[in-house]
């Protein structure tokens, strides 16, 4: 009965860590993403779109080297969604599409880093300053966040989407994909390169969820960064753990 025991609490703990790192996987419909993949993968693209989500997407934060750099990748029917989606929507007060970041704890906090006129292979570096000061190509912004953990936004005419699902109504805009270690990727005129780990392909669903689902309205390449697990999941994940330190404490009693 004890060994019972010490596994169906095992199996929480183990369900609390799969939890926390995104268990469900997002559905992706068609062939569009897998096609941009290979369009900027030298040889045969190895990135499954089923198996292959990164589903730490929600939050992310800088990694130790203080800085990260974005690329633009692609492309909707071969031309900048921007550049698409701005000629339909140029009526629209504000930005007729945009991607940045935002703060974490307030989504009104953001930092674009491409609009309407960025094409494939542009870069923008940006960096988080102990202070919360963001700097955009080495340059303050003028925008503070309250730490180095953000999320990550599209905005399209009237509809902005944000990589946190529960600012979406609990839609999913957004699934990414790691580096493999394996994938070379050549994207503008800039030259191919090994996909390494630290590096992650960021596809959005530019629609509301139900019309299309095929996550290739945008793709951005971003390096340095690391997705942050949810602190509800984390505290699942530490009351499976002390559930079985418990269980080994009451067998070493006995």
């Amino acid at each position: 009965m004890k060994n019972k025991t010490m596994l169906a609490t095992v199996a929480l703990a183990a369900l609390a860590l799969n939890h926390s790192a995104g268990a469900m996987p997002i559905i992706v419909d068609g062939d569009a993403l897998a096609s941009t993949f290979q369009s900027i993968t030298v040889g045969d693209s190895t990135i499954s779109v089923a198996d292959d989500q990164y589903l730490k997407n929600k939050e992310w934060s800088i990694t130790a080297s203080g800085g990260s750099i974005s690329t633009f990748v692609v492309a909707v029917d071969d031309a900048s969604v921007f550049n698409t989606l701005a000629a339909s929507t140029s009526a629209v007060d504000g930005p007729a599409a945009a991607f940045g970041i935002y703060d974490a704890a307030n989504a009104n906090r953001q930092v674009t880093f491409f609009s309407a006129g960025n094409a494939a292979g542009d870069q923008i570096a940006v960096s988080i300053k102990f202070d919360g000061s963001v700097f955009l190509n080495f340059q303050d912004t003028g925008v503070d966040f309250s730490n180095n953990k953000f999320g990550f936004f599209l905005t399209v005419g009237e509809s902005t989407w944000f990589s946190q699902p529960n600012l979406n109504n609990d839609e999913h805009h957004l699934v990414a994909f790691q580096g493999n270690n394996t994938d070379t990727l050549q994207i503008g005129d800039n030259a191919a390169g090994l996909f390494v780990p630290n590096e992650f392909l960021l596809a959005w669903e530019a629609s509301p969820l139900g019309d299309f689902n095929d996550y290739a309205d945008f793709v951005v390449i971003v390096e340095s960064i690391v997705g942050v697990p949810e602190p509800g999941t984390l505290a699942l994940l530490s009351l499976g753990l002390i559930g079985v330190g418990l269980v080994f404490r009451r067998r070493r009693r006995d």
